[in-house]
């Protein structure tokens, strides 16, 4: 049928040239025979024809037979841009160009095994049913097996359709994190890959890492492995009996994209101190992320926590655990870690925590009888606290601590009590009383006459009546 095809085109040809438009170009054939491969082509289960493997050239470009049961006998061709001239469809043109393509030549496969496994696949288009490489020219000769490279052609081409998973897929990503995508579809191997921005990868078999140093949008493109360009043609010389050639262009290729969006990284400081601004250590504070994950513990030093370096987004900053002697800071800080044209962001919580306030009652007496004082109060040597009882007592704030009470001054006609009590502010002491109890003083008369008297003392300023006996 073939035979007859040809036949046809070839008195057509005469004809239709001109009218058809198709390329006449004349060109030169030339042949390099490869030493020592030789191809045995079967058809109906016995050999039908055999000969020396050659790399063909049409004007010094590589070309291929895809007519195995005829001889080159001229080297003068034309050459011709209608496939259908060489008796073959449209349809396995493209079948043609896919095996030029994943075949010799392609990244990787520049081997004399993957040139003839690109020729037999050609040839199998014919009426060949099957082809034998041996070392010699008799089929008893050992045999050159190319099953490997025929199979790894075939699976680019059965994969031509597929693109990479991650094709026109937006990744976000963490600054100096870095992103290591995985080909799950096994076809990065079919393409370059470009950064169109200048971000810095690797490739390593099906995955691609990118390195992140920057924040901002990151566009790659995923272009077709080329080995050639052009357009497919054939050669030919219609007048002669003689082998028809092709030279292959690429098959349709797609480019794919996708993006990196890479975002700032952040911290939380926090400030912690206490009403008059003392720097408080040992404060422990949790890190919530919007979903109530934790992201981070912190415990104040000095006054000061930063949290681990964390992505942009909204956080919860509570304190978990409070200082002795604080009252708990129950609010929870919401913080958003976000920013524009920076990858790294601070953002600081400035918290106070107020101080656990106990209630301590001062009393002052003298036997049953409440008197008035001045009295300080001291801390480490420092006066924090200077007051007076009113009616013998004093109500008195104060925080977690060890002090001191010390009376000051007393009414006339009682002795200042000048002891310094020592004592503690905590959980078990809060709401405490101290007691002080002080005495009258006695005023002593002298007299020269051995009798008994009795003085009456009018003490205004006490507030009370003193008697004194005086004896011999």
């Amino acid at each position: 049928m073939k035979k007859i095809l040809r036949i046809l085109l070839i008195i057509s040809t005469v004809f239709l040239i001109g009218i058809k438009g198709v390329s006449a170009e004349s060109v030169n054939i030339t042949q390099q025979f490869v030493d020592n491969v030789w191809s045995f082509h079967y058809r109906n289960g016995s050999v039908w024809t055999f000969g020396n493997l050659p790399y063909n050239y049409a004007n010094g470009k590589l070309v291929y037979c895809i007519q195995p049961d005829a001889r080159i006998t001229t080297s003068s061709y034309n050459v011709y841009s209608d496939f259908t001239m060489s008796g073959y469809s449209n349809d396995i043109k493209r079948q043609m160009e896919l095996i030029s393509y994943y075949g010799y030549k392609y990244p990787g496969h520049e081997s004399l095994k993957y040139y003839m496994a690109t020729q037999e696949l050609m040839w199998l288009f014919s009426n060949d049913e099957s082809i034998k490489w041996t070392t010699g020219n008799t089929d008893d000769t050992p045999m050159i097996d190319v099953s490997y490279e025929k199979n790894e052609i075939q699976r680019l081409i059965n994969n031509h359709n597929v693109k990479p998973s991650f094709a026109e897929i937006t990744y976000h990503v963490d600054v100096d994190q870095g992103l290591t995508i995985e080909d799950k579809n096994r076809s990065l191997d079919r393409y370059n890959i470009v950064s169109v921005d200048k971000l810095e990868y690797s490739i390593e078999g099906n995955k691609i890492k990118i390195k992140t140093p920057n924040i901002g949008d990151y566009n790659f493109k995923l272009i077709p492995k080329q080995n050639y360009n052009g357009t497919t043609y054939i050669y030919d010389n219609f007048s002669t009996r003689t082998q028809t050639l092709a030279s292959f262009g690429k098959p349709d290729l797609k480019e794919y994209k996708f993006m990196v969006r890479v975002y700032p990284r952040g911290d939380i400081e926090i400030n912690k101190t206490n009403e008059e601004g003392e720097k408080l250590s040992g404060v422990e504070f949790e890190i919530l992320d919007e979903n109530n994950k934790l992201q981070d513990t912190l415990v104040t030093e000095d006054g000061y926590a930063k949290s681990k370096s964390l992505p942009t987004g909204n956080y919860i900053v509570k304190e978990k655990k409070e200082l002795y002697g604080y009252e708990k800071d129950n609010n929870e800080y919401k913080v958003s870690v976000t920013g524009t044209g920076e990858n790294y962001i601070h953002k600081t919580l400035d918290i106070v925590n107020k101080k656990i306030k106990c209630e301590i009652t001062y009393i002052t007496t003298s036997k049953e009888e409440n008197i008035d004082v001045s009295f300080n109060i001291y801390k480490d040597g420092i006066i924090v606290y200077s007051g007076k009882t009113k009616n013998g007592k004093a109500s008195i704030e104060l925080p977690y601590g060890d002090f001191i009470i010390k009376e000051i001054e007393v009414p006339n006609g009682y002795k200042l009590n000048d002891k310094e009590i020592s004592f503690s502010v905590n959980d078990i002491t809060c709401a405490s009383t101290l007691k002080v109890d002080n005495e009258k003083v006695i005023m002593p008369i002298t007299s020269t006459k051995r009798n008994y008297c009795y003085l009456l003392l009018f003490l205004f300023d006490i507030g009370g009546l003193i008697y004194v006996k005086k004896t011999d």
